[in-house]
């Protein structure tokens, strides 16, 4: 047994020179005690007696103390965990799955940059919770890993509505700050438990003019996509005239006007009827933020 452990000690040394077996003053202490012990079987010899007849199993030679036996044990159990502890374990397929699943949360649910998985403290986090586990490069993320989510979320979406009976739809398309057109679709329905579900159809780029045959052109090819044309109830949309037009009177579907857009249309109208009182606050506040005299003595109760 202590030819074994010298042999596996001296492979590590060779191949691992980082992994560190144990405590060097414990290996010292187990040398001395084998030295101890070869030399009481050395002089036993002289004096006559017989040694004992070597021994296939862990047990210790009858004429070594118990303390020996002990630390002979305790010594093959630090290195059985020593070598279990550094030296990685290949990770299976589907535990790695897993695990890439939750990172993609960061991306679908969090909103963080793919660049994320190349921070240095991020890395170094990942290590420390599983040195196994290989980050997957952007490159991985953007073309394998995040179509194949899309491509699952997709079809349980698409099962999901094939088993319901009727749908309610919303819409919207604006243009941002870049100058991108979007033209977005949701559905609204209840499922076999009479629970309300939503769930995005398509938000996608809408270069086209947004007149109302492109609209109803870009709405029928969602509908048609997710086999919902005999299933929709009502669209809802704002009050503009080419999304109005493009529900009925080029799809023939029942329209309701958003109640959140009346509100806003409303709120808007007000606002205009106190513009110039608007004008005059704005100009206070302007006068106060551009001086810096006059808001400490705005602050000291000197405008008192």
């Amino acid at each position: 047994m202590i030819t074994t452990s010298a042999n596996l000690k001296r492979h590590m040394e060779r191949k691992h020179p980082l992994v560190k077996l144990g405590d060097d003053r414990n290996d010292r202490v187990g040398v001395e005690n084998n030295e101890e012990l070869e030399a009481s079987n050395s002089n036993s010899n002289e004096h006559g007696h017989n040694m004992p007849e070597p021994s296939t199993s862990f047990s210790a030679p009858d004429s070594a103390p118990d303390n020996q036996v002990t630390h002979s044990k305790e010594k093959l159990k630090m290195t059985q965990s020593s070598v279990t502890t550094f030296v990685k374990r290949k990770m299976g397929v589907t535990h790695r799955k897993i695990i890439d699943q939750k990172l993609l949360l960061l991306f679908t649910h969090d909103y963080q940059p793919f660049s994320v998985v190349d921070d240095y403290g991020f890395k170094s986090f990942v290590a420390s919770l599983n040195s196994s586990y290989v980050l997957p490069s952007r490159k991985t993320i953007s073309n394998s890993l995040l179509p194949a989510a899309y491509e699952e979320v997709y079809n349980r979406t698409k099962n999901i509505l094939h088993d319901v009976k009727s749908i309610s739809l919303t819409t919207d398309s604006w243009t941002s700050q870049n100058s991108e057109s979007f033209l977005a679709v949701t559905a609204h329905f209840l499922n076999n438990n009479f629970e309300f579900k939503t769930c995005l159809l398509e938000c996608i780029s809408f270069p086209e003019s947004h007149t109302s045959l492109n609209l109803a052109t870009g709405l029928k090819k969602i509908s048609n996509e997710w086999n919902i044309d005999d299933k929709i109830l009502i669209v809802v949309s704002d009050n503009a005239v080419n999304i109005k037009k493009a529900i009925r009177d080029e799809l023939k579907l029942k329209h309701f006007g958003c109640y959140a857009h009346n509100l806003n249309l409303i709120a808007q109208y007000s606002l205009k009827l106190i513009t110039p009182i608007l004008e005059k606050v704005n100009n206070i506040v302007n006068f106060f933020k551009r001086s810096t005299l006059a808001r400490l003595n705005l602050e000291s109760n000197k405008f008192r």
